[in-house]
């Protein structure tokens, strides 16, 4: 049976990523499929290469009877360009849609959730991002997920045209105009976070990174914007490594590999009875990204310690 929502599948050099998530595109079998390419970096020898065999794998193995468009770029735009223009172009063609990167794992109950609940909030417009993400150690409330000010997963996520709207690639001169510093504060609570974003914001504008995420964040906070985060994980990213853009390092340990389900009452998704933020659940989210510190010693483990080094 097909899959009505339109799908925006970004691809660009890596093949056995791309090909793993689009084995789960295939099974799903979307009626319109967007796929879009940046272009090939000039200075890197090989990638023009890896890069047409990504796109002839994703457009030679569509099987099924499928609506497909293509922006295939000549010119590499770099990651805040390609994949902002791509979004723009998009929206220039549907009203709501999922965003799946080529590294973005996704269970099959990650696009029946996103559909679902593109339709219910569909006009509701303080509500601005749906997520598929779950990192969290515990489920806030008997729902299937709740609402965040804070949190913008944009690994496996889905929004509308009317949300994208708000989306500004030229932020710089906004951010004390739009999101002033008390709002800052109300977003997000934990200090040792905003200066984190503060810190991440400052590296996109002196180009040390090349994000369209920080700007969609910024998009969202600016309109005091409601995110959907599922109170189970249905994404697993399998991009970290050297060929990653921003997931380089190593897995953090706090990312499930399992996926799990939210339809969790006949099968179906249990709403929140309000749009109304979670602020535990946000605090609780976002204090994962807090600095990891070594716990202290306790007075009896360092006196402990001593009599040992005593002994020896």
């Amino acid at each position: 049976m097909a899959f009505n929502t339109p799908i925006l599948f970004l691809v660009f050099n890596r093949l056995d990523t791309t090909k793993q998530v689009f084995e789960k595109i295939k099974e799903a079998q979307p009626r319109y499929l967007y796929i879009a390419a940046d272009g090939t970096r000039q200075n890197k020898e090989g990638e023009a290469q890896k890069c047409q065999l990504v796109r002839d794998y994703v457009i030679n193995n569509i099987n099924w009877e499928c609506e497909v468009k293509t922006l295939f770029r000549d010119e590499n735009l770099g990651c805040a360009r390609a994949v902002s223009s791509a979004i723009d172009w998009f929206f220039e063609n549907v009203e709501e849609g999922i965003i799946l990167e080529d590294d973005i794992l996704f269970s099959p109950y990650f696009l029946k959730f996103c559909e679902e609940l593109l339709e219910k909030y569909r006009f509701d417009n303080k509500v601005m991002h749906i997520g598929g993400l779950d990192i969290q150690n515990s489920r806030w409330g008997n729902t299937s997920y709740y609402f965040s000010n804070s949190v913008v997963s944009i690994w496996g996520w889905a929004t509308w045209k009317r949300a994208w709207k708000s989306f500004e690639f030229n932020i710089e001169s906004l951010i004390g105009d739009k999101i002033s510093q008390k709002q800052f504060e109300t977003i997000i609570p934990l200090e040792a976070v905003r200066k984190k974003y503060t810190h991440s914001f400052e590296s996109m504008f002196s180009n040390q990174v090349n994000s369209w995420a920080y700007r969609w964040y910024h998009a969202v906070w600016s309109n005091e914007g409601f995110c959907i985060v599922p109170n189970y994980n249905m994404i697993i990213n399998i991009g970290f490594g050297e060929e990653g853009t921003h997931t380089t390092g190593e897995k953090p340990d706090y990312l499930k590999n399992t996926f799990e389900n939210p339809f969790i009452q006949k099968n179906q998704l249990v709403h929140p009875t309000k749009i109304k933020r979670n602020l535990k659940a946000d605090i609780d989210r976002l204090s994962f990204r807090l600095p990891k510190i070594e716990p202290t010693p306790s007075v009896f483990r360092r006196v402990l310690n001593k009599l040992k080094r005593i002994v020896k």
